[in-house]
């Protein structure tokens, strides 16, 4: 097998885990916020992810689904071997992906994301993904 096909079984894998299994139970949160910069871990982006996946049936605590847990700082940073975020690198990060729908994923996240809330989880990524 070529190393192109390789890839691209490797990139079909991670869409088909990722898509597998989630409810749609991902509600918007209107309350969070995301200023356009210094944008906290603990202020901004737990309670989005939180009212999100992140607690909630699909990546909470107990069975999450495709083995990826956001539960806390720790497991979003370490989800699907640090690919989920990448600090410093919003464009190569999972969560990025999925909330801008270049990587499908279901439910359909940037669906329930306002632009403010896109943007702020690229901010964030950009600013090193600190845990703040």
């Amino acid at each position: 097998m070529s190393k192109l096909a390789a890839y691209c079984v490797c990139v079909l894998a991670i869409i088909l885990l990722l898509n597998s299994g989630c409810e749609n139970s991902v509600v918007n949160n209107p309350n969070v916020v995301f200023p356009d910069s210094l944008v906290s871990f603990s202020k901004h982006v737990m309670p989005y992810v939180a009212q999100t996946c992140g607690l909630q049936d699909c990546h909470g605590p107990g069975l999450p689904k495709a083995n990826v847990l956001l539960a806390d700082w720790e497991s979003i940073i370490m989800a699907y071997n640090g690919t989920i975020v990448i600090p410093g690198n919003p464009n190569g990060s999972l969560l990025v992906q999925m909330l801008e729908y270049t990587l499908p994923h279901n439910p359909m996240l940037y669906w329930n994301a306002s632009d403010n809330q896109k943007k702020g989880i690229r901010q964030w990524i950009k600013e090193g993904a600190q845990k703040n």
